[in-house]
């Protein structure tokens, strides 16, 4: 089916992209200026063959507005660029995008994708759908110290690219649980890579016992590190959805009536595809939590919010300045700060094309794997912890969540419940999320006070019984008061214990 589509679409490009193009751009200069990238060259064909077939295989009538095809392209390595400035080379037919729009509101639609994608263009990310998959998938634990919750949806996304990891008895030795979300890009298959390997080697770090955070830490760095080989590669092709025919049936017709976007890329690996990633460890009264890239933890004490973590975006000063010292650019797109006009996150585990200065070690790449550590304290006011992808975010204020799900469980509503709710108020109007959704939640544990004994009825006036020396002094002290002052009679000194 894929090489009967490759044939259609080269057939009706190299009969008709000559004549339509220079008539086309003529006309949209304005759009094609609007949405252009660097790394994107985007035409504008009138493909009347399109919509021949289109009229043949739709019951509702041709198709009446135009094709817009972009050519996806990447850049030669540094090695090679030019001075007159970056140089691009052809792209298989294979990995053309089409995206067959109908009216205004589609345009608005995709445009809207873009400028919320955590990836880009030629990571081949995800395309909104015009009704949000409302299915979920909900998982709950506990042990002695917490009780935990997870829920995902995959909402108005054409695919589902999250994925988490909660592990309540990581170590029961220690007493570690794990809690990862992972919010992919350009593909699942980064996500799905965390989500496996990363509890596992932070709990395999030579430190995991004594310095928990120094094993966080280093585990974001082998998750670059472990995708590269090729026993990493040939999981991360495993997690593809390139591999996963189950709708190409559908494919041609479904491009030609407008009713998906479709894009086609043969073995995308860690290059093209990546991941935000957002984990909590937590050990006796201490969460240690890690991130990189936009989601977020936030811990509820006393009902009142408070972030553990940074999201980076490119626009951010600092983050702006690593991207700028490592060679790339900073391309307001959409509203949105990318790197080179592309990802618009500045950390991520995956995405090894911006991670290419062989000068610079991987903390200082443009696009970094290293993650901010933050280290809390666990007391009797910590109520809970919330993680959540940049999807719920999006919607909700950091004390509007808190609030919600204190209040839910004031109610009764047990965590899976909650998180779920969550979940379906993000997606009512009139301001749905538009993205992939996981929510995980965690309540601590603690150990109410112990009832007084009732065999302790002689304690003192403040409820603490009196120690022998202390009855002793008592009883020398009514002595002393009782018999007369005597000048020859001392008294003698305590022993000290």
């Amino acid at each position: 089916m894929e090489k009967m589509l490759v044939q259609l679409v080269g057939a009706v490009m190299k009969n008709l992209v000559n004549y339509y193009v220079s008539n086309a751009l003529k006309e949209n200069k304005e759009a094609k200026k609007r949405v252009f990238m660097p790394e994107i060259e985007m035409q504008i064909i009138d493909l009347q063959a399109a919509r021949a077939a289109a009229e043949q295989t739709s019951q509702s009538g041709p198709v009446k507005k135009i094709c817009r095809i972009f050519f996806y392209r990447r850049p030669r390595s540094s090695a090679v660029e030019s001075r007159e400035g970056r140089q691009w080379k052809k792209t298989p037919l294979d990995e053309i995008t089409f995206f067959f729009l109908r009216g205004e509101e589609r345009t608005a639609m995709h445009e809207e994708r873009r400028a919320v994608s955590g990836g880009d263009a030629n990571s081949g990310m995800s395309t909104i759908s015009r009704e949000p998959v409302l299915s979920k998938t909900t998982e709950r634990g506990e042990n002695d110290r917490l009780e935990y919750a997870v829920s995902s949806m995959q909402g108005y996304r054409a695919n589902m690219e999250d994925a988490h990891a909660a592990v309540g008895d990581l170590d029961v030795s220690t007493a570690t649980s794990f809690f990862g979300v992972y919010d992919g890009h350009g593909g699942p298959a980064v996500s799905m890579f965390c989500a496996k390997h990363f509890h596992l080697e932070v709990q395999k770090h030579p430190h995991f016992n004594d310095s928990l955070r120094i094993a966080v830490e280093s585990a974001f760095f082998r998750m670059d590190q472990m995708m590269m080989t090729e026993e990493g590669r040939r999981e991360l092709s495993e997690y593809s959805p390139a591999n996963n025919n189950a709708n190409m049936n559908s494919t041609v017709k479904d491009m030609l009536l407008g009713c998906a976007c479709v894009n086609m890329k043969r073995r995308p690996g860690a290059a093209d595809v990546g991941s935000t990633a957002c984990v909590a460890v937590i050990r006796g009264n201490q969460i240690i939590v890690g991130n990189a890239g936009d989601c977020r933890c936030v811990l509820s004490r006393n009902g009142q919010a408070t972030v553990l973590t940074t999201d980076h975006k490119p626009s951010v000063p600092a983050e702006r300045r690593r991207i700028e010292n490592a060679g790339r650019s900073v391309v307001v797109t959409g509203g949105a700060g990318r790197i080179d006009g592309g990802i618009a996150v500045s950390r991520s585990i995956g995405d090894m094309r911006y991670k290419s200065n062989s000068r610079l070690t991987p903390a200082l790449q443009a696009l970094t794997c290293s993650p901010e550590i933050r280290v809390e304290n666990i007391t009797d006011e910590t109520e809970f912890l919330v993680m959540a992808c940049d999807g719920v975010w999006d919607v909700v204020l950091n004390q509007g969540l808190v609030e919600i799900i204190r209040n839910n469980m004031k109610s009764g509503m047990d965590l899976g419940k909650n998180c779920e709710a969550i979940l379906d108020m993000c997606v009512e109007p009139p301001q749905p999320s538009v993205d992939n959704m996981t929510i995980l939640l965690v309540r601590f544990k603690h150990k109410a006070p112990a009832a007084p004994d009732p065999s302790r009825a002689d304690d003192g006036p403040h409820g603490k019984r009196k120690s022998k020396a202390s009855m002793e002094q008592g009883v020398m002290d009514n002595l002393n008061k009782a018999a007369p002052p005597t000048a020859s009679v001392k008294a003698k000194p305590r022993r000290s214990f």
